[in-house]
């Protein structure tokens, strides 16, 4: 088996973090010259030499049996054993083999052969003798277009890597809204902790809550008994209506609620500041819940202080229901816009069928992901928006 390379470079990452086969950073391009015939190897490899970086293989089954990356392949078609058809079938079943760009190279031009070299998965095809010209123009028109591709795959992942964070927003502040639905129905010091510990769970984080009612503090943790240092930090009273943080731990207090948090997700900022928020929120809401409780009770109601604090929960909530409308408003002209332009710009570019399909996919799958996430979101906050309303009618009527 006979290998010959040609100013041969390793693969490196792009700086996108995304792997294009046969390009590295700052380096040539890397192409493959597969042809039994030496002096052909011999011709193409020195044409391509000063601008690619050539490797050349003797036979299919040598390519196929080399583990190198490759952006083009230069693939002849009548070889003895596996010709350049199979060659070709062969490397589209690989992992990341349809990525590679295939261009056959045959003395035949006939259009019973072109037919075949496209079925086989050909993007192009050349002609015996080769010209040097005509090479070297097709092989610059598909490096360019390859990496057209990849910078548009790559805004198009980054787009998605966006929506999946704004689903994980848009579920948080769903389940705050339910929480607020639940806390209202709930009865019972118990039935008010327990809820706020399958929230915590929902949201991944450890930690406990402290209900203090008519018979002494009630305490709820989300795995195992509560650890003396955690009961002392929730007997701890501070600033009520204040969220104190300590590294990935955190403590809410109000007069009759406590939440204390062990995991807090330091490594990801954007949802730390939003699990701080709705913290507070549900925090706030299981303390007048609570009030409400003891008045049903028949235990002193202070309800002009009780109508004054809803009054001012209520108008939070409304500050955060016009947050978040803004920030969708946002969120959607940065990720759709850009995805509908990328979509348009792939009209002015020659892509194969093959390319022309997977990049239709790619931003098929996200526009409907964006599309879902705007229609989950507006449904949350039309939600959020019916209880901050029954909350500030509340409060006008006085409790």
């Amino acid at each position: 088996m006979q290998q010959t390379t040609y100013a041969r470079t390793a693969d490196q990452k792009t700086e996108s973090g995304l792997e294009e086969p046969g390009i590295a950073m700052g380096k040539k391009v890397r192409i493959a010259v597969v042809d039994d015939n030496a002096p052909q190897r011999f011709i193409l490899s020195k044409l391509l030499g000063n601008d690619y970086d050539v490797e050349a293989f003797e036979s299919g089954d040598a390519f196929l049996a080399s583990t190198e990356a490759f952006a083009v392949v230069l693939l002849d078609i009548g070889m003895p054993g596996l010709d350049g058809y199979d060659t070709c079938r062969a490397l589209r079943k690989r992992p990341g083999g349809n990525a590679v760009s295939v261009v056959f190279v045959s003395a035949h031009d006939t259009a019973d052969d072109r037919v075949a070299a496209y079925e086989a998965g050909g993007d192009d095809y050349v002609l015996k003798p080769v010209a040097a010209h005509e090479l070297r123009h097709k092989l610059s028109s598909i490096v360019a277009h390859r990496e057209a591709i990849h910078t548009l795959a790559h805004q198009s992942n980054k787009a998605q890597v966006l929506v999946q964070k704004a689903f994980s927003k848009v579920g948080d502040l769903g389940m705050v809204v339910d929480a607020l639905r639940k806390l209202a129905a709930q009865g019972s010091h118990e039935a008010v902790a327990d809820l706020l510990v399958s929230i915590l769970k929902a949201w991944d984080l450890n930690g406990a809550v402290r209900v203090i009612g008519e018979g002494g503090p009630l305490d709820r943790t989300t795995d195992g008994p509560l650890s003396p240092l955690a009961a002392s930090v929730l007997a701890t009273r501070r600033d009520s209506g204040h969220l104190f943080e300590f590294g990935s731990r955190a403590l809410v207090t109000y007069p009759y609620i406590a939440i204390l948090i062990h995991n807090l997700p330091i490594d990801e900022p954007e949802r730390r500041a939003g699990l701080r928020e709705h913290l507070s929120t549900l925090a706030e809401c299981a303390d007048l819940r609570i009030r409400d409780i003891a008045a049903l009770n028949g235990q002193p109601a202070q309800s002009s202080d009780i109508g004054r604090q809803l009054a001012e929960l209520g108008r939070t909530l409304v500050q955060i229901s016009e947050q978040g409308r803004n920030n969708l408003s946002q969120a959607q002209h940065l990720l759709v816009e850009p995805l509908e332009n990328l979509e348009r710009a792939l009209d002015s570019m020659s892509l194969t069928d093959i390319q022309r399909a997977y990049l239709d996919d790619l931003f098929k799958g996200a526009l409907d992901d964006l599309h879902r996430y705007f229609d989950r979101a507006t449904d949350i906050d039309l939600e959020f928006r019916e209880i901050v309303g029954r909350l500030l009618k509340l409060a006008a009527n006085g409790h």
